[in-house]
């Protein structure tokens, strides 16, 4: 598939199984998705089974529609979707959801089973320590230590915050759209 110019969706909202699509080098996809490779992509629509999607370093729109979907944006401000499902929402690094492009889950649903994957990123910068995980704070404030994720309250909205350094500012933010507070079992720490 190759969108050209533009912005561009490759759907498998018809497709008979699940979908694996890859839009980071133009992978060739899997599943339902078998031999599809991409190109100027921007946008994927899942199936109604369970997907595994992975963006790009672009903003991408991805939804998982029907199934216990596996979406990771990548770089890029992001909107991802699971839909009806467990889904997890994966990131492996600081760098696939900044302060200046923030990625969004807009259905997140702690009643079904829907968690935000972290265990990729390694939560204080430290390559050379292993990978640190991050320390759950909940609504409260930085305290300065590093490796610490909070969630805050915005606009509708939740916005999880994870401060890597230590220097109570965060590192990587992501906008989450759910009718209830995070918790630290909405989180793969």
């Amino acid at each position: 598939m190759d969108g050209g110019t533009g912005t561009d969706t490759a759907s498998y909202a018809t497709a008979l199984i699940g979908v694996g699509v890859n839009l980071f080098g133009g992978v060739v996809g899997g599943g339902d998705s078998a031999g599809d490779s991409y190109v100027s992509v921007e946008n994927v629509v899942g199936s109604g089974f369970s997907d595994g999607i992975i963006g790009d370093d672009g903003a991408n729109g991805l939804w998982g529609m029907v199934g216990n979907d596996y979406l990771s944006g990548g770089g890029g401000a992001d909107t991802l979707k699971g839909g009806a499902g467990a889904d997890t929402f994966n990131y492996e690094t600081v760098s696939d959801s900044t302060a200046s492009a923030r990625d969004t889950i807009s259905d997140f649903s702690h009643a079904e089973g829907d968690v935000i994957d972290l265990w990729g990123v390694d939560a204080d910068g430290n390559a050379g320590n292993g990978d640190t995980a991050f320390t759950f704070l909940g609504g409260a404030a930085f305290t300065g230590a590093g490796h610490e994720l909070r969630v805050v309250a915005s606009g509708g909205a939740q916005i999880v915050l994870a401060d890597v350094n230590g220097d109570m500012v965060a590192d990587m933010q992501i906008v989450v759209v759910s009718a209830t507070t995070l918790v630290a079992s909405d989180f793969l720490l």
